[in-house]
């Protein structure tokens, strides 16, 4: 009776080890998907044609932060660790936020440069769906890596629909009579403002550009 008992143990023990059928891989979190997106951006964004969109210069951060807006969503969503930027769709609970950052860049990205508006797109598009390859191939298949691509794709379209008429590329005229104090093109070449609609862009996380304006000195 003892070595009958032994076995049915074993038995049960061995039914439980195994994993049920149709059992999904966890959830994969591996934070070098950041980094690794981080340095996609850059090179989207700020690298040399045809490979890059060239904005080597202020305007590259205004794009950085698009990017990376929609990958906090994208985690944050899932994870629940903080509070999402001004979305309220939560991810479905099992979600890989490795999967869903991935997902994220990828479609900001692509909304930006890898389109047919811009004048590289098919060289910055062909080289972001490579990348976007690489990092999902290093996440098992399953149902976790699904609702991740599809609720990162969810955080990008959010994003970029949040972010339209944001006073980007905003008419700037300069056309005030010159007088001390007063910016004026500066020989020899004369060029004009340099994207002067920066400043008019919505700020993303104040009210307005002087909230925080401590008036007159004393």
């Amino acid at each position: 009776s003892l070595t009958a008992c032994a076995t049915l143990m074993a038995i049960v023990a061995v039914l439980y080890a195994r994993p049920a059928a149709g059992a999904q891989p966890p959830a994969a979190a591996d934070p070098a998907v950041i980094t690794a997106w981080n340095a996609t951006a850059v090179s989207t964004i700020a690298g040399p044609a045809p490979n890059g969109a060239g904005k080597a210069n202020a305007e590259a951060f205004l794009w950085f932060a698009y990017v990376q807006a929609a990958v906090y969503n994208a985690v944050n969503g899932i994870t629940g660790e903080y509070e999402l930027y001004e979305w309220n769709a939560r991810g479905p609970k099992g979600a890989s936020p490795q999967a869903a950052a991935a997902a994220a860049a990828h479609g900001v990205l692509m909304e930006y440069f890898g389109t047919d508006d811009f004048p590289n797109s098919e060289a910055i598009a062909a080289n972001l769906n490579a990348a976007l390859a690489t990092s999902l191939g290093q996440i098992p298949d399953g149902v976790p890596k699904e609702q991740g691509v599809r609720y990162g794709e969810r955080a990008a379209e959010h994003l970029v629909e949040l972010r339209a008429d944001d006073g980007r590329f905003a008419p700037i005229v300069f056309d005030r009579p010159p007088a001390p104090g007063v910016w004026r093109p500066t020989p020899p070449a004369m060029l004009p403002f340099f994207d002067p609609w920066l400043g008019q862009v919505d700020p993303f996380v104040v009210n307005s550009t002087t909230q925080f304006d401590p008036g007159a000195p004393p």
